[in-house]
C-alpha cells in the first residue's frame, strides 16, 4: 500500500476482521458468509457459509487449523479450515458475541452472561464463569487463567489452580484486550472511557479517548492501544504518555476493526472500508 490509507466500498458495515500471518477474515462482501483469504496467494480463498444465516462474529486458531463462527440462530460452528467440513456445532440457549478459539478447546460467551467451554479433547463443555449480562469480552492468559468481562460492570478472573476473583467496575462495559506481553488489561465502556488494570488487576489509569460506546479496543504493541467507537473517531493512545491520536474520523460509527504490523482494516456502519498504512502515523 503505496499511500496511507485506501478506501472500500461494501453495502453494509462488517461484523469481522481479522489480520494476521498475512490472512484476512472479513465478511465483507455478504452478512452471512465468511471469507478467509490468503493475502498473498489470491487463489487460497476459504468461504464458509451457513443457509443464509446472519454470522454474529468469527474466530480462528493461531495456526489457521479450525474456524469457529457464531450464528444468529443461537449456533456456534466449528469447521476444519483446510476441508471445510463442519468438525463441531454448538446449540445454544442464547447468542455468542465473544469467541476464543485455543488449541484443545472453545470459549465462548453469551449474551445470557455464561462464559462457556467446550474441550475438543474429552468432548465435553463446561460453564467457566456467570455473569448479570451479555458477556462482551473473553481472554486467555498464557498460565490459563480466563478473564471473562460483561455489560454489567464486572471482570471475572477465573484461575486454573485458585479461587476465582472479580472486579466492579461502575459503568456498562463494552470491549477488553491484554497487551501482548500481559502485563497491561484494557477495559473499555460506553462512555468512551478506557480502564488501564496491571497484572494485579488493579486499576493504574482511566483514560477518556472517546465520547461515545467503544466497539472495539486492541494492542497494537505493548505500549499503544487502538480504540474505535460510536464517535466515528479511530484513535491510537500511548498508554505510557497517555498522548491520544486521533487516527481517522469516519463518516458513521466505526464497527469493527484489527491489524497486522503495519496494516489496519476497519469499516464503518454506513459500509466504508478502509486500509490504513499505520507506517504513516
Amino acid at each position: 500500500m503505496s499511500t496511507c490509507s485506501e478506501a472500500l466500498r461494501e453495502d453494509f458495515s462488517p461484523r469481522v476482521f481479522s489480520v494476521a500471518k498475512n490472512k484476512l477474515l472479513s465478511n465483507s462482501s455478504n452478512a452471512n458468509t465468511l471469507y478467509l483469504q490468503d493475502k498473498q496467494d489470491k487463489n487460497d480463498l476459504k468461504i464458509f457459509s451457513y443457509n443464509g444465516n446472519g454470522v454474529v462474529t468469527a474466530t480462528t486458531d493461531t495456526a489457521y487449523k479450525r474456524i469457529a463462527i457464531s450464528y444468529y440462530i443461537n449456533e456456534i460452528h466449528v469447521y476444519n479450515v483446510q476441508t471445510l467440513d463442519m468438525i463441531k456445532k454448538i446449540e445454544l440457549e442464547a447468542k455468542s458475541s465473544v469467541l476464543s478459539l485455543q488449541e484443545d478447546a472453545l470459549l465462548y460467551g453469551l449474551d445470557n452472561g455464561l462464559v462457556k467451554a467446550y474441550n475438543f479433547i474429552n468432548k465435553k463443555e463446561k460453564t467457566i464463569a456467570t455473569h448479570k449480562d451479555i458477556v462482551r469480552g473473553i481472554a486467555v492468559l498464557k498460565d490459563g487463567t480466563i478473564l471473562s468481562m460483561s455489560s454489567d460492570g464486572e471482570l471475572k478472573i477465573t484461575h486454573p489452580t485458585k479461587k476465582s476473583e472479580q472486579k466492579v467496575f461502575p459503568k456498562v462495559l463494552s470491549s477488553m484486550a491484554v497487551s501482548p506481553n500481559e502485563k497491561i488489561i484494557a477495559i473499555a465502556a460506553f462512555d468512551g472511557t478506557v480502564y488501564l488494570l496491571n497484572k494485579n488487576y488493579k486499576t493504574v489509569a482511566e483514560l477518556a479517548p472517546h465520547t461515545s460506546v467503544i466497539t472495539q479496543i486492541k494492542f497494537r504493541n505493548n505500549e499503544e492501544l487502538i480504540t474505535a467507537s460510536f464517535d466515528k473517531k479511530l484513535v491510537n493512545t500511548d498508554i505510557t504518555t497517555k498522548k491520544m491520536t486521533v487516527m481517522y474520523t469516519a463518516k458513521d460509527y466505526i464497527m469493527a476493526f484489527d491489524m497486522s504490523t503495519d496494516k489496519l482494516i476497519f469499516s464503518d456502519r454506513s459500509g466504508n472500508v478502509r486500509y490504513y498504512n499505520l507506517k504513516c502515523q
